[in-house]
């Protein structure tokens, strides 16, 4: 190839590398190998028509990194490594596969906990979901027609054989979509007049587990296909990090929320809650103890300053351990105050938080 600049120059390197790139991802990864894609090139300058590659290689490119490391520079082709670093690094963080270990506790956890839940609801399938009690579908739809108090403990129960099976990994991605299903027949039947946010919570996290390959080990799944339950194949990454990019999202929103909002700046809030329809027997002690007010309000503070600082500290490696411990004081504080228990299924899903590798050697190091 014939060019018209001298091969000393910075700017006639940092077009042709770019040039490369745009026309070729493959030269950017195999510099990450060591590589230098542009000796894929042959580079002769007007002086040079003659000569061969190698001698090109070794008279030009060592003056240049000389040159500029000399001066304190960086070169533009150390400049494109790091861009390369820093695109491997996002496609890393995203989309790389990984050990499934980290899922599969998820969903034995999720499964676990949303079956126990279900199954606490048991007594009141003809009353939430069925035509005779009060059920106001969502919208008109043959499909949410109320069915009668049999046909609505017959889809109950297969619910629950379903979420059953998405617990033990018995086909996994089957069961859990089908659960998908369910609850959203359910949510548009009956649920959404609650208008609970743990059960909007609780749908997406399905949606992610469905196609997470989260049954590859832990499972009968991984029994069947394997031989064992603790075999493994590699899965995608991909929904970890958005199961931890939505429980980031949760705590954030409700934190900000809570700085805004007129009625979280004192802490009145908490002690009408200590006295309101959610109390808990312990909650009722607690206010018959007649604390002062200031009591209530740096409760408030704590928990404005938890819900805040929460998504980035559950990201910081530093500071991972004490997020989860204080998450799991939290939870277990609400459920005990104010009996909402649904948000404890947020401790085991901080797991989500930690490289899956990680979370593959802690329990092969148990076996």
């Amino acid at each position: 190839m014939r060019l018209s600049s001298s091969l000393s120059e910075g700017g006639f390197w940092r077009n042709v590398c770019c040039f490369c790139s745009v026309l070729h991802p493959r030269p950017l990864l195999r510099w990450r190998r060591g590589e230098c894609p542009i000796m894929e090139i042959t580079p002769f300058s007007r002086g040079e028509r003659g000569r061969g590659i190698e001698e090109t290689k070794q008279k030009h490119i060592p003056e240049y990194s000389e040159a500029h490391e000399g001066k304190g520079q960086r070169p533009a082709l150390q400049s494109l490594k790091s861009e390369v670093g820093w695109g491997h690094q996002w496609n890393s963080f995203w989309f790389r596969e990984c050990p499934p270990h980290a899922l599969a506790i998820v969903r034995i956890a999720f499964g676990g906990f949303l079956l126990s839940m279900w199954l606490l609801r048991w007594r009141a399938v003809p009353m939430l979901f069925s035509r005779e009690g009060i059920v106001l579908p969502l919208f008109s739809s043959p499909l949410l027609t109320p069915p009668s108090a049999v046909g609505a403990w017959m889809l109950y129960a297969c619910f629950l054989v379903l979420l059953a099976c998405l617990t033990v990994g018995f086909y996994t991605r089957l069961s859990a979509g089908l659960c998908v299903f369910f609850f959203a027949y359910f949510w548009l039947l009956s649920l959404y007049q609650f208008n609970t946010s743990f059960d909007r919570l609780f749908f997406v996290i399905l949606l992610a587990l469905t196609p997470s390959g989260a049954g590859k080990t832990l499972s009968v799944d991984a029994w069947r296909k394997k031989g064992s339950f603790l075999a493994w194949e590699p899965i995608s990454i991909l929904p970890q990090r958005l199961l931890a990019a939505q429980i980031t999202a949760t705590y954030l929103g409700v934190g900000w929320q809570k700085l805004a909002l007129s009625s979280w700046q004192g802490g009145e809030v908490l002690a009408w809650g200590f006295m309101g329809k959610w109390a808990t027997p312990l909650a009722f002690w607690i206010l018959r103890r007649n604390v002062p007010i200031a009591v209530y309000d740096f409760g408030v503070f704590l928990v404005k300053s938890f819900e805040v600082i929460m998504p980035f500290a559950l990201w910081n490696k530093r500071l991972r351990r004490w997020a989860f411990a204080a998450g799991a004081l939290f939870h277990i504080a609400i459920a005990l105050l104010l009996s909402i228990p649904w948000f404890l299924v947020l401790i085991p899903l901080y797991i989500v938080f930690l490289d899956p590798e990680d979370v593959r050697a802690w329990i092969e190091a148990r076996r």
